[in-house]
């Protein structure tokens, strides 16, 4: 295990290797597909806070995750919210979730591997991400514009995943990927752990989109 805590307080890193086994130890009874810890290295770059979240995080590799914490805030204050952008990453591990497999996808296969994490941070680290909060009028109006884009929707990425600055919408992918995601699962009577071995494309075709 390797970390590169950058200029975090010296309790923060102490706290984080204590508790960093605990929490990897529960992921990999759930996603076994994951390395051991010793072969994992995690970066801190707060640049990746997440606006309204104390944390923040990216998956870089199979072997490296990218963390962020607020760090005027003592440990104890963030080891809740640690724990579920950590299960966020590690599921975009067990998935396979690659930016080399994103450059040939839909904007909507995009965001299925977001959905997919979210789901698995949400049913099994006790999380309520505002990013994966969708109703049916959010649905109606989104999924058609989103399946209609063509593969040159990666020019403008951020719109679509972060905030769209035209109609004031925050991580319009997240949201649809978690809906497509919650309807794969009523439809097969799956659970998130098993969609960890299918392709986003997979996961779409067991929703039965109407879009």
């Amino acid at each position: 295990m390797d970390i590169d805590f950058r200029t975090y307080t010296e309790e923060f890193q102490s706290s984080f290797k204590q508790h960093l086994p605990e929490v990897w130890s529960e992921l990999r009874k759930l996603l076994p597909e994951l390395v051991d810890l010793d072969k994992m290295k995690f970066y801190f770059n707060n640049d990746y806070l997440i606006p309204k979240m104390m944390v923040g995080g990216a998956k870089i590799s199979p072997t490296k995750i990218l963390l962020a914490a607020e760090t005027d805030r003592d440990y104890s204050e963030l080891a809740s919210e640690m724990r579920k952008i950590i299960f966020h990453e590690a599921y975009h591990i067990a998935q396979n979730a690659t930016p080399e497999a994103h450059k040939n996808m839909s904007a909507l296969e995009n965001g299925v591997h977001e959905g997919s994490a979210c789901v698995f941070e949400i049913e099994y680290a006790n999380s309520n991400p505002y990013y994966a909060e969708f109703d049916q009028g959010f649905v109606d109006k989104w999924l058609p514009a989103i399946t209609a884009l063509g593969p040159d929707w990666t020019n403008e990425y951020r719109r679509w995943k972060f905030y769209d600055k035209e109609t004031d919408t925050n991580h319009i992918l997240y949201r649809l990927g978690t809906y497509t995601v919650r309807r794969a699962l009523e439809k097969s009577d799956k659970d998130i752990i098993d969609l960890a071995n299918l392709s986003p494309k997979e996961i779409i075709e067991l929703a039965e989109l109407d879009a």
